[in-house]
This record gives structure tokens, sequence and C-alpha cells, in this order.
């Protein structure tokens, strides 16, 4: 479904979005796939690869290259032969996971979760190697990453689900990449996306439509079905061979100590989910009430008992009803909340 929706961007084909009976700017949506957000001195550079038919899969660490569109044809991939791969891909990644310690180097993508600087300096180390230039080249063009954790937890928590989804299992992401399909052995899946190229109302237009392609229910009003445009070959092809890094000493040293200062860094977040049962927004809707701002509310009133006051908060606004708009920035707290909300603290 993704690499159809791909080629319909692709080919034009997009039909245009709406929000109400009002047109939205489409121009981030092409930037969804084949880009990467790429680290300079002082700066980021986006690169797209807007010719590019494959993805990258990330497993135990390692990269691997399958080929999921027909660039020219708009051929997709069988999801049986997508399933293939991707199982010979856990399977493989398992077996090599061990001398990769030892005779080669996996988790790579941890240097991804560097400040911006840093890892551009080690960016411009790792493609000095032209083994590394090449597999940086691949990870970059691909029309989007997928993550297979095939050792997480099956037992795990939703919280522990939705940190792992976030911040956590970084030697087996490549954060830089315009989107990512993380996919545990639990059966868990997540859709994670670098913001630069985008926001999520270009994310949530393709994911509406995905899932009405896998599902089999119908498409928003305005769109017509993800059409296939011909079957991709791939179940005779060789399977899938891994990506190859060369890392001198000083890249192994860092790489370790990145992981360490990785680990620091999710250890100062707390993330807890919730699951609140005793009613909704069709409640609040009942009662003439937002029920964005009854949470809104439920956030400042727990800060105040919390902090003893209130907070600053952001709360983002789509710009998208005009030409190149982004999502901006609201802050929705005003002085009567202060005083209003004194008899919580």
């Amino acid at each position: 479904a993704a690499a159809k929706f791909a080629h319909k961007v692709r080919s034009g084909a997009l039909e245009q979005g709406f929000e109400g009976s009002r047109p939205l700017d489409m121009y981030q949506i092409p930037r969804m796939f084949g880009t990467t957000r790429v680290p300079l001195d002082r700066r980021d550079e986006l690169r797209n690869d807007d010719s590019s038919g494959h993805c990258v899969v990330f497993c135990a660490g390692i990269p691997f290259v399958v080929p999921v569109l027909d660039p020219a044809t708009g051929a997709v991939v069988a999801e049986a032969d997508l399933q293939m791969q991707f199982d010979y891909i856990v399977v493989e990644a398992a077996a090599l996971a061990s001398s990769y310690d030892r005779t080669h180097s996996r988790g790579v993508g941890l240097f991804t979760t560097l400040e911006r600087n840093e890892w551009a300096a080690v960016r411009r180390l790792l493609a000095q190697d032209p083994v590394n230039s090449d597999t940086l080249q691949k990870i970059d063009s691909a029309l989007f990453a997928v993550c297979l954790d095939a050792q997480c937890d099956r037992r795990r928590t939703q919280s522990a689900t939705s940190r792992a989804m976030l911040m956590e299992c970084a030697d087996n992401r490549w954060f830089d990449k315009s989107m990512a399909f993380v996919c545990g052995a639990d059966g868990a899946a997540a859709v994670t996306f670098e913001h630069a190229w985008g926001d999520g109302a270009a994310v949530a237009r393709f994911m509406t439509e995905m899932w009405a392609d896998m599902t089999g229910t119908p498409p928003p009003p305005f769109c017509r079905p993800l059409e296939s445009h011909g079957t991709l070959e791939v179940a005779a092809c060789a399977p899938p061979a891994p990506l190859q890094w060369k890392l001198c000493e000083e890249l192994r040293a860092k790489l370790a100590t990145t992981a360490t200062w990785h680990q620091r860094q999710c250890a100062n977040v707390k993330l807890h989910t919730l699951a609140y049962q005793r009613y909704g927004k069709e409640l609040a809707k009942a009662a003439r009430v937002s029920p964005d701002a009854v949470v809104q509310l439920a956030f400042q009133l727990a800060h105040r008992r919390l902090h003893h006051q209130v907070a600053s908060v952001y709360e983002s606004c789509n710009m998208q009803f005009w030409k190149h708009g982004r999502t901006e920035a609201i802050r929705p707290v005003l002085a009567a909340l202060e005083t209003g909300g004194g008899k919580g603290g």
C-alpha cells in the first residue's frame, strides 16, 4: 500500500486534499518518499531521490535493500513476496549479528541520534570509505525505512512499546529518514517520521489511504482507491543482501560512546500511556465543550498540582490552507487560567 501511494504521488495522480470544503496545500507530500535529512556543518540538507524503488530494512542493526516499486511502470511487489523477503531478513540478520560484532559493524544508525554538528563530522568520516558511501547512498535514496524489531519482548506493556517506537532500539533505526515503519515481533507497529520535510497532516493523508487499501474500506471521499500497475517480480531474484559498513577504530569507539550517551538520554524521559475509559470526546461534545480544551486544561491542572504554577504550552495549528503552509505554534494559556486554576493547587 505504501509503494502504491508513492507511485500515485510521483505520477501526478494524487488528488487535491481538503479539510471540509477548504483545499489544502499539497507541496509537502512528494517529499515524503525517497527523502533523507543529511547533516552538514551548522545546517542540514534535505536530499530527495524521486526515482528510487527500494526500501531499506533494518533488522538487528543491519540494513538490507528490498525492491518494492518499479518507478517506471508503477508495478509493486506482491504481499506474499514481501513477506518472504522479510522472513529471510529476520533469519539472516540473527545469523549475522554475532559475526558482525567481531568482523563488521552494525547499529550504525545510533549515529543519527547525535547532536547534528557532531553527526555531520561523523558522517563525513564515514563517507570517506567507498563502502560506507555506497551504503549511505542506498539508505538516503530509499523510499522509506522498515525497522524489524525481531528480538523485542512479546509480553511488553503498551508504555514499553511506545518507548521502543519513539526513542529506544536506536541501533535498529535511521532517524534521518523521512519515514519509517517500525514492526515488533509482538505484532505492534508504528509509523515514525522526520519532521523537517513535512508535518503530521501529510502523514495522516498517507496513512488514511494506506489503511483503506489494507482493509478494503472506502478511501476519503475525494480520493480514488490506490491502484497497482502490475506486479514487481522479486521471488526469482537473489535474496536481499546486507549493506556493509567499514568502521575505523575511531568510528568504532565513537559508536560505543554514542550508545552509552543515547541510553542516558532515554533514561531522562518518562513516558507512560493511559487508556482513560470513564468518558471521552462524545461526552464533552454533548456538553458543548471542546474535547481539546478538556485535555489542555487537564494538562494544566496536573502541572499546577505538581509544580504550583501554570505552564506555557504548545498547541499545533495547521496552516496548510495557505501556500507552503506548515504547522505553527499556538500558545493557548490565558491569564484567567492562573486565577481560575488556583483551587486545584
